[in-house]
């Protein structure tokens, strides 16, 4: 048992103490009450102050005219954890920590060794100010839900712009205006949503067929055939109804190569002043 000295107060049968240093371990029992109860009178703040060799490191603390229970860290302390020993006694934490970010994270001691919830003992909504941030190769699983596919795990979203060339397959040049030459993207998953307007400025003698290059992705191997990699495409000013044009992207290839009914489309028909508008979609390679 530890010393007590008292500082002030007044001795008799209902002691008062204005404090009490208590030197050594200290020990409290009751068999039907509570062993301690510490009754902070009036006014919110601290109940128990907890130092390290004389520095405040936390409290616990009311507010609120008591509605508010507060388990703080304070002053000199930037992190708040919780321990507990597994039945190998190895330790696990949480951690609130002030000293990664402006306004603290929770995060566990280690990387990825923590569950938010489990299969059986789950949160219910999830209502966040930011965003969702994953660690590359996780995304949001589905499998929870009826389904067939080889995955039902959606690990990618991206959206973006990407510059294209024109590029006669055999020789000569077709130039695209600088203020023309970007397409938009969206990829979902292995899905990759294409979209927008080039404009022709001037061509040099182009021979052979028309290569539209610089996909985003390389499509996937697993395509076989051009015909399951059809992209609208529409060709205004060319020597030809601009609805006779498509676009074929072939397994493993980033280029979409434009046909004219239903054959590769000669870089002759261009004149420098044609507009290429493009739509599709097709399937990633990852």
């Amino acid at each position: 048992m530890g010393i007590i000295k008292r500082t002030g107060g007044v001795f008799g049968r209902n002691p008062t103490f204005n404090k009490i240093i208590v030197e050594g371990a200290s020990e409290f029992s009751a068999s039907n009450a509570p062993p301690i109860t510490v009754d902070r009178l009036s006014s919110d703040g601290p109940i128990f102050v907890m130092d390290r060799d004389g520095v405040e490191i936390g409290d616990i603390n009311t507010t609120s005219t008591a509605t508010s229970l507060q388990i703080r860290a304070t002053k000199n302390a930037s992190q708040l954890e919780f321990h507990a020993k597994n039945s190998s006694g190895s330790t696990k934490s949480i951690r609130w920590d002030t000293a990664t970010s402006t306004n603290g994270s929770l995060r566990p001691n280690e990387d990825a060794t923590a569950n938010l919830g489990l299969s059986n003992r789950q949160w219910n909504d999830l209502y966040l100010s930011g965003d969702v941030i994953l660690a590359s190769g996780s995304g949001i699983d589905f499998s929870a839900t009826a389904g067939t596919g080889t995955s039902e795990l959606l690990d990618d979203y991206e959206e973006g712009v990407f510059t294209v060339a024109l590029a006669p397959s055999t020789s000569g040049t077709i130039t695209i205006n600088s203020s023309y030459q970007t397409l938009y993207y969206t990829k979902i998953g292995r899905v990759v949503y294409i979209t927008g307007q080039i404009r022709v400025s001037a061509v040099s003698s182009p021979v052979g067929v028309v290569n539209i290059t610089n996909l985003p992705f390389v499509n996937s191997s697993a395509s076989q055939t051009p015909d399951t990699n059809f992209v609208t495409t529409q060709v205004i000013g060319a020597a030809a109804d601009p609805q006779s044009y498509s676009g074929y992207i072939f397994a493993n290839s980033s280029t979409i190569i434009l046909y004219k009914n239903g054959n590769q489309t000669s870089a002759a028909d261009f004149s420098g002043n044609e507009y290429i508008s493009i739509s599709g979609f097709y399937c990633a390679a990852t």
